[in-house]
């Protein structure tokens, strides 16, 4: 299906979304639902793609299928204490004292993490999670910097806290991040007037 005739479809399920559930939302929050309808489109036909070729890693058929990769263990997995995100937040927030600021927009951004997998328990994260976490923020067409930045970071942070500290056994967030191609002459500095001088 052509890009454009996809987001066409996309907008149109939003609203009938919308308008099943009664609801009437500004012209941003109606774009942010295509998108994520977009997405779990995106996820669904990787999924399908994946079971056309024999590769059944989930569910069999016909059972509850999360939406996000990397779901919880399953009851082979050894045993392990649950943490909630809002713990690990709280307790780096002691441990370090950041400012207001980062605190809020930290917190929010654990909170969009912890909704995109679909739960609040930090110890049942994937590396398969943030990854398809990241994914859905290219998709979303944020910039590079921004989701190495202002969305990974934190979360890899978090979790790391959670490591060093016992709460959790490793972090899935560690080592993934985005490749962001530098603009031409980014990084390089001018003379400065002593080194000028000296070349004249």
């Amino acid at each position: 299906m052509p890009s454009s005739a996809m987001e066409e479809w996309c907008l149109q399920e939003a609203t009938a979304v919308l308008k099943r559930q009664g609801l009437i939302v500004d012209e941003e929050d109606h774009l942010k639902l295509a998108k994520a309808i977009a997405a779990a489109v995106q996820r669904a036909s990787m999924t399908l793609a994946r079971y056309a070729r024999g590769e059944f890693d989930g569910p069999s058929l016909g059972a509850p299928v999360s939406m996000h990769r990397g779901a919880a263990p399953t009851s082979a997995s050894p045993a392990r204490s649950s943490v909630t995100f809002d713990e690990l937040v709280k307790g780096w927030a002691t441990e370090r004292s950041p400012t207001e600021k980062t605190l809020y927009e930290w917190g929010r951004v654990i909170r969009d993490f912890a909704a995109f997998v679909g739960h609040v328990d930090a110890a049942a994260v994937t590396p398969e999670n943030v990854i398809a976490w990241k994914n859905d923020l290219v998709a979303a067409g944020r910039k590079p910097k921004t989701i190495n930045d202002a969305k990974l970071a934190p979360v890899r942070t978090i979790l790391q806290w959670g490591v060093s500290n016992r709460r959790l056994p490793s972090n899935p967030a560690a080592g993934i991040s985005i490749s962001a191609k530098k603009k031409a002459g980014q990084g390089i500095r001018s003379f400065t007037e002593e080194e000028a001088l000296t070349i004249l």
